[in-house]
């Protein structure tokens, strides 16, 4: 039973007729990977995550087999021993339902079911924001952050390689604080003018953690860690808040919006976890965070950051990603594994190395069950480019137009968001038939079923609304507005058209606005307010509906387009979509897209709400048309976390 310590690895063989084991000390992060016995080398087929415990035995498997045992952390056990050959053993329930198989050594694995919320996560980088970082794994009780918050030394923080940001509780106030590190992997907070500090917190594991203050209350920050990197010792920087404390849930600048919105009220949470800048390496050390709790499905995005240059930096990424998907798949029914996106910003050569991940990965895939690879690559780049194969000498894939911010040719602008979410989108619906979007124009509250819509025709019907001071002409308005809807113009340039428009998926008729004309980063705002009724209490949840659909855009499109429910300076506020970047490009094919916001949380002193609609068009000739058909604030359950 050979043992090796963090830094060791080691190749094991095992026979036909025997199995073998991996177990750990507390504190253990390793992989054992099985090699490949054709290609040989370090080429892996297999790969298994190892953590504190004993693992399940494997094996025994035809002819004899190699296995590369590593270990990052603690102390891995490697347990070579004779097979007990069987058949299979099969675990039911009391009703008769299959609920597991039992295994070689009497334990039992469970078969990954689905739970009692149809949740839904998304693993990976900065393409994988669902919206402001940490939406998902940072609202723990539906409370706003200040996203702007600022570490003043970056250089004492690991310049981005380690910690990535730090968003200050919202609850707090304006002051932001000092965040220090020790030698021990450990972090800790302290509000500005709090006398204690705030405990010493392990991140080791990478992720996102909640830091408290020491003795102010509601004062803490949250940090997101990208994990492999080693931490910085003995080092601190002040923190600095700006702009409004909020919760945003969808940024339509990463695929995880256009995929919710897609499939709608399909899953009742949709969860992003990624963070800028991360490789897969990163990504390995906080998925178990995201597969934490109950899961349903996982969609896996990864690799571009890891910009592999040669074989060895390749098979280093194709076990992370492999390491990733086991993980995933052990926890959830279904897991989703998007190729790899192109990086027009790299060289052809990296590309093709990220080309040649893919094509590993897509082959593992093809090997497991209820694992599907999907592709979007040759949406994304240009038919010509010479990462494709074709004759254009181009010295990087070529990005199609308008798919990738030209401010650094690697991040998605809407466009390329949604493209890359199309070939997913598909997939997931052939797995999941989509929830019909309801629409009941009716359903306002009710304080004794305490159910309904707690704003005024969500379903904007009618034509009674009304106009900002001095009337329709004066806020360039041609048309009418929503019953208990109030429309104007935050400037005086852009026109604004509202029309109804039919749909034709057979439900309500959309209130559209067509938008247009703007020189000085004008908006149309439609908004109402409304006061919380005496028995929606202090501690009860709320979220936001919007259905939605993007008529069009032409020319540079629209800068601006937000859906937001606020109260008491936006320190009670939810933000449900944003633009990010500019929303062009958009042919009159794109389809409904209903979204929810996080569940937040009602806090003490916040009754009066005011909900706002916000369109923009871009600056040098931006134009769109938008259409909305509900838009609703609602009770909802509380948010699930890990």
């Amino acid at each position: 039973m050979p043992t090796i310590s963090a830094g060791q690895q080691q190749t094991v063989s095992v026979q036909q007729d025997q199995i073998v084991a991996f177990s750990g000390s507390v504190g253990t992060v390793g992989v054992a990977y099985r090699l490949d016995p054709v290609l040989g080398g370090t080429n892996a087929v297999q790969s298994w995550a190892i953590g504190a415990g004993s693992g399940v035995p494997i094996g025994p498997l035809t002819g004899t087999q190699r296995y590369l045992v590593t270990c990052a952390a603690g102390e891995v056990t490697i347990t070579v021993d004779l097979a007990v050959l069987s058949g299979p053993q099969y675990a039911y329930d009391s009703k008769g339902k299959l609920k597991g198989l039992s295994l070689l050594d009497g334990s039992q694995v469970p078969l990954p079911l689905s739970g009692p919320r149809q949740r839904m996560v998304f693993i990976g980088d900065s393409l994988t924001y669902g919206g402001a970082p940490g939406r998902a794994p940072g609202i723990f009780d539906g409370r706003p952050w200040y996203g702007s918050s600022t570490i003043t030394t970056p250089a004492n923080m690991g310049n981005g390689a380690w910690l990535v940001y730090c968003m200050v509780d919202g609850r707090a106030g304006t002051l932001g604080g000092t965040v220090e590190t020790d030698a021990a992997n450990r972090v800790r907070w302290t509000y500005t003018g709090d006398p204690v500090p705030g405990p010493w917190v392990d991140v080791s594991e990478g992720g996102w953690k909640y830091l408290p203050s020491g003795s102010f209350p509601n004062s803490g920050v949250l940090v997101a860690i990208r994990g492999a990197t080693a931490a910085p010792i003995n080092k601190s920087s002040t923190v600095t808040t700006a702009g409004l404390a909020t919760i945003s849930d969808y940024n339509f600048i990463g695929y995880v919006p256009w995929v919710a919105g897609a499939l709608g009220e399909t899953f009742t949470d949709y969860q992003a976890f990624g963070i800028t800048g991360a490789t897969t390496a990163d990504i390995l050390k906080y998925t178990p965070q995201a597969l934490a709790t109950d899961v349903e499905a996982v969609c896996i995005l990864a690799g571009v950051n890891d910009a592999p240059g040669d074989a060895t930096a390749a098979k280093v990424t194709i076990a992370n990603l492999i390491a990733i998907i086991d993980l995933a798949r052990a926890k959830a029914r279904r897991v989703y594994v998007n190729e790899t996106a192109p990086n027009p910003s790299a060289t052809v050569a990296v590309n093709q190395w990220l080309g040649r991940v893919s094509e590993s990965i897509r082959a593992y895939c093809r090997t497991l069950r209820n694992v599907r690879f999907v592709s979007a690559f040759d949406k994304l780049v240009s038919a010509n480019a010479i990462a494709l194969g074709g004759p254009t000498p181009l010295s990087n894939p070529g990005g199609r137009a308008g798919m990738y911010n030209p401010a650094d040719n690697l991040h998605w602008m809407p466009l390329g968001a949604y493209t890359a979410s199309i070939p997913l989108v598909a997939a997931l619906l052939q797995d999941y038939p989509k929830e019909q979007v309801r629409n009941n124009t009716v359903a306002t509250w009710d304080s004794e079923l305490k159910v309904g819509t707690l704003n005024l025709n969500p379903a904007l019907r009618g034509t009674a609304g009304g106009y900002g001071a001095g009337g329709a002409a004066a806020h360039g308005i041609t048309g009418t507005v929503p019953d208990s809807y109030t429309l104007s113009r935050s400037g005086a340039t852009q026109t604004c058209t509202p029309t109804f428009e039919p749909a034709t998926d057979g439900g309500l008729d959309w209130w559209c606005v067509d938008v247009t004309g703007s020189t000085a980063g004008d908006y149309h705002e439609l908004f109402q307010q409304f006061t919380l009724p005496p028995n929606f209490v202090v501690g009860d949840y709320f979220q936001i509906s919007l259905d939605k659909r993007i008529f069009g855009t032409t020319g540079t499109g629209l800068a601006i387009l937000q859906a937001q429910a606020t109260s008491g300076s936006n320190i009670q506020s939810s933000y449900l979509i944003q633009a990010g970047r500019d929303l062009a490009g958009f042919g009159s094919d794109m389809p409904p897209m209903p979204l929810r916001s996080e569940p937040q949380k009602v806090l003490p002193g916040y009754t009066l709400f005011t909900m706002r609609i916000r369109v923009g068009a871009r600056t040098g000739g931006g134009g769109g048309k938008v259409g909305f058909r509900r838009f609703s604030f609602e009770k909802c359950a509380g948010p699930i976390y890990p």
